[in-house]
């Protein structure tokens, strides 16, 4: 079967919180791997023969993802089950396909499942057609950020992963190039996800929040989703360190630099006055965002 929702980003905006919180639910089931990546890496990063998959320069991310999860399972193995090893069989060794992807979901049962994979946010026009004629019932929650400082924290994760050194070490041409890129472009161009996606998926099967509200009220945040996602409302599935939880934190976060806030404030501007108009002038945090 194909999970009941997607959450498509953006990235950098509160995903692994959100994927941390919907687990504690017992109506809600969620993928070990948080990630699943079907339908941005289906033909690029996966090969039909595993020699391939270990050694080929492209299958970087697969092996990434295998390695956490082989180390994942021997950390836990007290509360390993064959149900799990299956699922990581089937995950990392089968053909990838439309059945495989909807089989990733069989063993969630009268759950209700999801897929939380920021990337879908970059899809084109044909791959969301595909996934709306295939699921055209699943829901869509997307949740954004003011993409200044979104693109701020993706070269901040990419310095960290990739360099292992602090930001004012790099270079200003280094980090513009950077944030031109189309990987970073694309996961902040908001309004080109949403006509994309609105087009094909009714806004009744949308959510669409804000990485501040997770900030401000994440007990509301998560309960708003619960009832979106029709399953139990309640405090009881909502832990009780919410508001202490650190969202979006991978290292000690370092502050903008004013020079290039400035710069991704011109390369934005216009899309967040554009976004404001599409999705109604009342919004308080797209109205922060442009002032």
């Amino acid at each position: 079967m194909f999970p009941d929702f997607l959450c498509i980003g953006a990235q950098r905006a509160g995903t692994t919180w959100l994927y941390a919180n919907l687990k504690k639910h017992p109506k809600l089931w969620l993928p070990p791997v948080k990630e699943i990546h079907y339908f941005d890496r289906k033909e690029n990063d996966y090969f039909p023969h595993i020699w391939q998959r270990l050694f080929d320069e492209e299958s970087e991310f697969w092996r990434k993802n295998l390695k956490y999860q082989i180390k994942s399972n021997l950390s836990n193995l007290n509360s390993l089950k064959s149900e799990k090893i299956l699922w990581d069989l089937n995950y990392f060794f089968n053909p990838r396909n439309d059945q495989w992807y909807a089989s990733l979901f069989d063993i969630a049962k009268e759950k209700v499942t999801g897929d939380i994979t920021p990337a879908y946010s970059t899809l084109n026009k044909e791959s969301v057609a595909h996934i709306y004629r295939i699921m055209p019932n699943t829901k869509i929650i997307f949740i954004l950020r003011n993409p200044i400082q979104r693109a701020w924290s993706q070269v901040l994760k990419y310095i960290n992963e990739t360099k292992n050194t602090k930001v004012d070490s790099v270079p200003e041409t280094e980090l513009i190039e950077y944030f031109n890129t189309q990987e970073s472009r694309l996961r902040g161009d908001y309004l080109r996800t949403l006509q994309i996606w609105q087009s094909h998926y009714p806004q009744e099967q949308f959510f669409i929040g804000f990485f501040e509200e997770i900030k401000e009220c994440p007990e509301e945040f998560l309960l708003r989703i619960h009832n979106f996602l029709n399953v139990e409302v309640s405090q009881e599935y909502v832990t009780k360190k919410i508001n202490k939880q650190k969202i979006n934190s991978f290292r000690k976060k370092e502050e903008i630099p004013e020079n290039i806030a400035a710069y991704l404030a011109q390369i934005y501007h216009d899309e967040i006055k554009h976004l404001h108009k599409y999705l109604g002038s009342s919004n308080k945090y797209l109205a922060a965002w442009l002032k």
